[in-house]
Protein backbone atom coordinates (compact mmCIF):
# COMPACT_ATOMS: atom_id res chain seq x y z
CA UNK A 1 0.00 0.00 0.00
CA UNK A 2 1.09 3.73 -0.84
CA UNK A 3 0.72 6.41 1.33
CA UNK A 4 1.60 10.16 0.05
CA UNK A 5 1.47 12.55 3.53
CA UNK A 6 2.34 16.10 4.48
CA UNK A 7 5.53 15.50 6.47
CA UNK A 8 5.90 15.76 9.93
CA UNK A 9 8.59 17.16 12.81
CA UNK A 10 8.55 13.57 14.10
CA UNK A 11 9.47 12.23 10.58
CA UNK A 12 13.25 13.14 11.43
CA UNK A 13 14.62 9.65 12.29
CA UNK A 14 12.91 7.83 9.12
CA UNK A 15 13.70 10.65 6.82
CA UNK A 16 17.60 10.63 8.10
CA UNK A 17 17.63 6.67 7.29
CA UNK A 18 16.01 7.20 3.83
CA UNK A 19 19.06 9.60 3.22
CA UNK A 20 21.56 7.28 4.77
CA UNK A 21 20.17 4.52 2.37
CA UNK A 22 20.68 6.41 -0.46
CA UNK A 23 24.16 7.67 0.53
CA UNK A 24 23.56 10.59 1.35
CA UNK A 25 23.77 13.54 3.71
CA UNK A 26 20.95 15.13 5.57
CA UNK A 27 20.20 17.64 8.61
CA UNK A 28 21.58 17.67 11.62
CA UNK A 29 18.64 17.27 14.23
CA UNK A 30 19.54 20.69 15.46
CA UNK A 31 19.18 21.79 11.42
CA UNK A 32 15.63 19.86 11.54
CA UNK A 33 14.68 21.65 14.05
CA UNK A 34 15.38 25.08 13.10
CA UNK A 35 13.88 24.78 9.83
CA UNK A 36 10.45 23.88 11.85
CA UNK A 37 10.83 27.20 13.60
CA UNK A 38 11.42 28.94 10.00
CA UNK A 39 9.65 32.10 10.77
CA UNK A 40 8.33 32.69 7.03
CA UNK A 41 7.00 28.93 7.79
CA UNK A 42 5.62 29.73 11.22
CA UNK A 43 3.91 32.89 9.16
CA UNK A 44 2.81 30.94 7.01
CA UNK A 45 -0.20 28.90 8.56
CA UNK A 46 -0.19 26.62 5.36
CA UNK A 47 2.45 26.19 4.43
CA UNK A 48 3.67 22.47 4.61
CA UNK A 49 7.30 21.60 4.54
CA UNK A 50 7.48 18.65 2.44
CA UNK A 51 6.18 15.42 1.60
CA UNK A 52 7.40 11.96 2.29
CA UNK A 53 5.99 8.84 0.50
CA UNK A 54 5.56 5.04 2.28
CA UNK A 55 5.21 1.88 1.02
CA UNK A 56 4.11 -0.51 3.56
CA UNK A 57 4.44 1.60 6.34
CA UNK A 58 7.81 2.30 5.13
CA UNK A 59 8.67 5.63 4.26
CA UNK A 60 10.46 5.10 0.74
CA UNK A 61 10.50 9.20 -0.17
CA UNK A 62 11.11 12.61 0.71
CA UNK A 63 11.05 16.36 -1.07
CA UNK A 64 11.12 19.21 0.65
CA UNK A 65 9.57 23.06 0.55
CA UNK A 66 11.66 25.63 2.16
CA UNK A 67 9.99 28.33 1.97
CA UNK A 68 11.96 31.57 1.09
CA UNK A 69 10.86 35.52 0.66
CA UNK A 70 12.57 37.75 -1.37
CA UNK A 71 11.38 41.34 -2.23
CA UNK A 72 11.09 42.60 -5.31
CA UNK A 73 9.72 46.16 -6.05
CA UNK A 74 8.96 46.92 -2.39
CA UNK A 75 6.35 43.83 -2.74
CA UNK A 76 7.19 40.76 -0.90
CA UNK A 77 7.13 37.38 -2.89
CA UNK A 78 7.59 33.81 -1.51
CA UNK A 79 9.57 30.88 -3.32
CA UNK A 80 9.30 27.55 -2.44
CA UNK A 81 12.95 26.32 -2.68
CA UNK A 82 12.95 22.38 -3.68
CA UNK A 83 15.36 20.52 -1.67
CA UNK A 84 16.27 16.96 -0.46
CA UNK A 85 14.54 14.95 -2.99
CA UNK A 86 15.23 11.56 -2.54
CA UNK A 87 13.16 8.17 -3.31
CA UNK A 88 14.51 5.05 -2.78
CA UNK A 89 15.56 3.11 -6.13
CA UNK A 90 13.14 0.32 -6.03
CA UNK A 91 10.10 2.89 -5.55
CA UNK A 92 11.56 6.13 -8.04
CA UNK A 93 7.90 6.01 -9.86
CA UNK A 94 7.03 7.73 -6.45
CA UNK A 95 9.04 10.64 -7.68
CA UNK A 96 6.81 12.37 -9.97
CA UNK A 97 4.33 11.90 -7.13
CA UNK A 98 5.60 13.49 -4.80
CA UNK A 99 7.19 16.26 -7.14
CA UNK A 100 3.42 16.59 -7.93
CA UNK A 101 1.97 17.16 -4.20
CA UNK A 102 5.13 19.78 -4.15
CA UNK A 103 4.07 21.89 -7.62
CA UNK A 104 0.35 22.22 -5.96
CA UNK A 105 2.15 24.30 -2.93
CA UNK A 106 1.22 28.25 -3.06
CA UNK A 107 3.61 30.38 -4.04
CA UNK A 108 5.14 32.85 -6.21
CA UNK A 109 7.46 30.79 -7.67
CA UNK A 110 9.70 27.67 -7.33
CA UNK A 111 13.57 27.12 -7.15
CA UNK A 112 15.89 23.89 -7.05
CA UNK A 113 19.44 25.14 -6.90
CA UNK A 114 20.96 21.46 -6.83
CA UNK A 115 19.06 19.67 -9.08
CA UNK A 116 20.64 16.58 -10.40
CA UNK A 117 20.31 15.64 -14.11
CA UNK A 118 17.74 13.36 -13.13
CA UNK A 119 15.36 15.79 -11.35
CA UNK A 120 16.38 18.65 -13.99
CA UNK A 121 14.16 15.78 -16.63
CA UNK A 122 11.18 15.65 -14.45
CA UNK A 123 11.36 19.54 -14.20
CA UNK A 124 11.50 19.69 -17.65
CA UNK A 125 8.39 17.37 -18.11
CA UNK A 126 6.32 19.97 -15.97
CA UNK A 127 7.36 22.62 -18.04
CA UNK A 128 10.07 23.94 -15.57
CA UNK A 129 12.63 26.35 -17.00
CA UNK A 130 16.55 25.85 -16.31
CA UNK A 131 18.12 29.34 -16.02
CA UNK A 132 20.37 30.19 -18.78
CA UNK A 133 23.57 30.45 -17.59
CA UNK A 134 26.02 31.86 -20.40
CA UNK A 135 29.14 31.09 -18.43
CA UNK A 136 28.33 27.78 -19.32
CA UNK A 137 27.63 28.26 -23.38
CA UNK A 138 30.53 27.85 -25.58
Amino acid sequence: MIKIRKIKKKDFKNVKKLFLRNKLNFLSLDEWNNMWSNPHFVSKKNWVLGWVAFYRNNLVGHIGNTPRVYSLKNKKIICSNINSWVVDKKHRYLSVILFKKLSEEKADFQLSSTTSTQAALIFKKFGIDEIPNPRLKK
